[in-house]
């Protein structure tokens, strides 16, 4: 199915994209009468597979730039930290097995709460008119996927032929935090006039 777009998209050479009819698939390939609960309130999937996830994040940040003359040449740049406060959790719910109302489940939400430091540092120098310097510090984080964060575990068995089977399994973590990486960035820029630029750089990263 092709979706169209207008406006600016479509002067530019971008006149459709595709987009997947997904019930239509699962009509077509399942069956129309596949039965899924999808009646648990405000979670979805089925009653084992549905689970929530609830993430609110707060942050702020202070800057300061500078420019000054270091060795007689002209030096900027910023200094600058920002603060980032997370609480996150995942609710998932469990099967009673001793009761035959389906609509009866255990209902088990946690999660984490923490606050991270992310300083930054830009520095600039100016060796020529033509020749520059650059010297970034920093601290960053990479966040996992939100399906990682789910309070929810699966398992099964696979049938991998020859009448041999393979357990398999996976599950979610509501108390991962993000990564977090050290970085130095270097870099020496001679400019071209108006015509280029010629950059060499190296880096430093840990994990």
């Amino acid at each position: 199915k092709g979706a169209g777009f207008t406006g600016d998209f479509a002067t530019h050479g971008f006149p459709n994209f595709l987009a997947v009819n997904i019930d239509g698939l699962l009509d077509r390939f399942v069956g129309e009468d596949r039965e899924a609960r999808q009646d648990y309130p405000y979670l979805g999937f089925t009653y084992d597979q549905s689970f929530r996830i609830d993430e609110k994040i707060a942050a702020g940040f202070v800057q300061m730039n500078f420019e000054t003359i270091a060795g007689g040449l002209p030096f900027s740049g910023n200094i600058g930290v920002r603060i980032v406060h997370t609480d996150q959790s995942s609710t998932s719910s469990l099967d009673d097995p001793t009761n035959p109302d389906p609509n009866v489940r255990y209902y088990s939400t946690f999660g984490d709460k923490y606050t991270q430091f992310l300083p930054s540092a830009n520095m600039v120098l100016d060796v020529s008119d033509r020749d520059r310097l650059r010297l970034s510090l920093s601290r960053q984080i990479s966040r996992p996927r939100f399906y990682e964060l789910r309070n929810a575990i699966g398992f099964s068995i696979y049938d991998i032929g020859g009448g041999k089977y393979q357990p398999i399994g996976g599950g979610g973590n509501p108390k991962i935090r993000p990564y977090a990486a050290k970085q130095v960035d270097f870099t020496y820029e001679r400019y071209l006039g108006t015509t280029g630029i010629f950059a060499l750089g190296l880096f430093y990263k840990e994990l």
